[in-house]
């Protein structure tokens, strides 16, 4: 008879202690979970489950901001369409965000194809069929433009333009200064005010001992910049803008490694909560 009552109580209090250590983790702060957790969590949320359900394979990133106190959990699945399939040939990503702050929650659904990467707020899962119709399944040039915005997605609240680095992978010895050209791609027809910034994504020295500016923290972009000389044809209806240096300066007694940086582009006019794009590099330090 003992046996028969320990049995269903030992049950019950593995139950009860995998309870407690679920609500532990819903009830404690974003900044207090780690990547694991913060990926587990919304993970739950019924779009990214779906999401998840067609693309188990997905990659996830967690990206934190704790100066304004958000941060982005990403799931990512990318797919490589030959260049007969499609007008916009090449690797396609499409994708879920998660941003959080505190007491609020947004979703967005997003594909980069082509050099641009476009994004709409997300709220059902008959969108994420949609932007995936758009991202993987588009045949011929006609189709690639109209699906710039999906039937039943909303407002597009960062596309069309991107910043680029010339070398994403930088080295730099201890005493030296290095100047890499960076660059904006966008529509041809593209009139945006774009905020340009470097952001740390790791722990990175000082900036007495590594110090990265850019020479333009704003940039203006017209339809008239090719007519001007101040920007190419880069085909397919995109224009290649330059937008300076960015300049990196290592002191003699820097310390040794690799540091992971991203250079961000967001428009002026979108005001949202780090909404914009971005290009992710690595300075390496020697000597």
């Amino acid at each position: 008879m003992g046996d028969s009552v320990s049995a269903p109580v030992i049950a019950g209090l593995a139950v009860g202690i995998a309870l407690v250590t679920f609500f532990s983790v819903m009830i404690k702060p974003d900044s207090a979970l780690s990547d694991k957790e913060l990926v587990s969590k919304y993970s739950k949320v019924p779009e990214v489950s779906y999401f998840l359900d067609k693309y188990p394979d997905a990659k996830t990133e967690v990206d934190r901001n704790p100066v304004e106190e958000y941060l982005t959990v990403s799931f990512t699945i990318e797919r490589h369409l030959a260049p007969s399939s499609v007008f916009y040939s090449g690797n396609h990503t499409l994708g879920v965000n998660v941003y959080a702050k505190p007491n609020h929650l947004s979703l967005a659904i997003f594909c980069g194809m082509g050099g641009m990467t476009g994004e709409w707020g997300l709220s059902g899962m008959d969108m994420i069929d949609e932007a995936e119709k758009e991202c993987f399944q588009t045949t011929t040039r006609e189709e690639a433009q109209q699906g710039a915005n999906p039937e039943g997605l909303v407002e597009v609240i960062a596309v069309d333009f991107s910043p680029s680095l010339k070398e994403q992978d930088i080295v730099v010895m201890k005493g030296q200064t290095v100047k890499i050209p960076v660059m904006i791609e966008s529509g041809k027809d593209t009139e945006k005010v774009l905020s340009l910034s470097i952001i740390s994504r790791s722990d990175v020295p000082d900036s007495s001992e590594l110090e990265l500016s850019l020479d333009n923290g704003r940039i203006v972009l017209s339809k008239d910049d090719i007519a001007q000389g101040k920007a190419q044809d880069n085909g397919f209806g995109r224009l290649l803008r330059d937008a300076g240096f960015l300049t990196i300066s290592a002191s003699s007694t820097a310390k040794a490694g690799t540091y992971e940086y991203g250079l961000e582009a967001s428009s002026e006019g979108d005001g949202g909560d780090g909404m914009g794009a971005g290009q992710a590099f690595r300075v390496t330090v020697i000597g």
